[in-house]
């Protein structure tokens, strides 16, 4: 099975596993770097070009409980999926948990690096929603829950993927209030906007 990345139609790249979180529509595409390392990548920036599945991949699907994949280290980050299509994993069946430390070779590099890279992520979007709630655009946050601008975060940390611009991040920012909450109550300036772009780039780097 091959992918190009949509970015860069030029590099395909070798699948080595498929998972994903059905109830959320999500799906991950796992590919090896030239430099040795594996990568998940969001399918939604992948295309496909080879269907073709290799003759050892297992396919596993949990109809009731998601299953985890757990680092002991990191015990609050773990690689969740309702299917997998990929190299054999064992699976505890009481407890549809993984073990990073009970896994070996390329089976371990590639959750393990889901791990590192979840951390970062979570670490990015903490800092992320704290600029959005402090600056509080709406004006919604002294009578609302603290994740009232839970998907429009989401949005921003994936958006983020794509640039590093600050006046790119700043209208986009600008856009997903306004297509969130419409002209009449988003009303912050686009100028404004690429002040917060301008305060996450910092925070991220």
């Amino acid at each position: 099975m091959k992918v190009v990345l949509k970015e860069n139609p030029s590099e395909v790249r070798e699948v080595y596993a498929l998972s994903g979180r059905a109830k959320l529509f999500e799906s991950r595409i796992c590919y090896l770097l030239d430099d040795g390392f594996f990568y998940w990548h969001d399918a939604r920036d992948c295309e496909l070009i080879d269907n073709t599945l290799p003759d050892h991949w297992v396919y596993y699907r949990n109809e009731k409980r998601t299953i985890e994949v757990e680092d002991p280290i990191e015990t609050n980050i773990a690689f969740s999926f309702d299917w997998y299509l990929g190299p054999e994993i064992l699976v505890n069946p009481a407890e549809n948990i993984v073990h990073l430390s009970n896994l070996s070779g390329d089976a371990q590099k590639v959750f393990r690096k889901y791990t590192d890279d979840k951390a970062r992520e979570l670490s990015r979007t903490v800092n992320i929603k704290d600029i959005i709630n402090e600056w509080d655009p709406i004006g919604l946050l002294p009578y609302c829950p603290e994740d009232e601008y839970q998907l429009e975060i989401s949005d921003i940390t994936y958006f983020l993927k794509q640039t590093k611009d600050e006046n790119e991040l700043g209208e986009y920012i600008c856009s997903v209030f306004t297509k969130a909450f419409g002209n009449d109550t988003f009303q912050r300036p686009v100028s404004e906007c690429r002040l917060i772009a301008k305060m996450i780039l910092k925070t991220i780097k």
